[in-house]
């Protein structure tokens, strides 16, 4: 009888430590990286007004990041295309998708991309730090 009263609390608590390395591993696999990340905050969201799954975000980090799903996934647009900027939001052309205005990094100069994107080309070189939306 006395080794029952020690087996039954034993077996318990090995089934309980299963049940959670189980539903950890569970966990592990649901969750994925999506490349928004680095410690740091996030400044100046913007929504595309045509289709609300185009979004785009800067970090104080350095980076510029950009969504096409509705910010499910993130892709971090390369620093020699656009910098992060922390005081100046950009903005999507309000007819256009795939058009977006963004301020590049700290240099006062505004950039566009008229591909969602995937490239960014200089528009102007304006006199001090962008501040406030485009």
């Amino acid at each position: 009888m006395r080794s029952m009263r020690i087996a039954t609390p034993l077996l318990l608590f090995a089934s309980l430590l299963a049940g959670t390395a189980a539903a950890q591993g569970a966990r592990r696999s649901e969750w994925t990286p999506v490349g928004v990340s680095g410690g740091g905050s996030m400044f100046g969201p913007a929504i595309s007004p045509v289709d609300s799954k185009r979004r785009m975000v800067h970090c104080d980090m350095g980076a510029a990041y950009l969504s096409a799903d509705g910010g499910r996934t993130w892709r971090m647009i390369h620093h020699s295309q656009l910098r992060g900027n922390t005081t100046c939001r950009p903005v999507f052309h309000p007819s256009d998708a795939r058009t977006v205005f963004s301020p590049d990094g700290w240099s006062g100069r505004l950039a566009v991309s008229r591909d969602g994107g995937e490239t960014w080309s200089a528009i102007g070189n304006l006199p001090g730090r962008l501040r406030g939306a485009i």
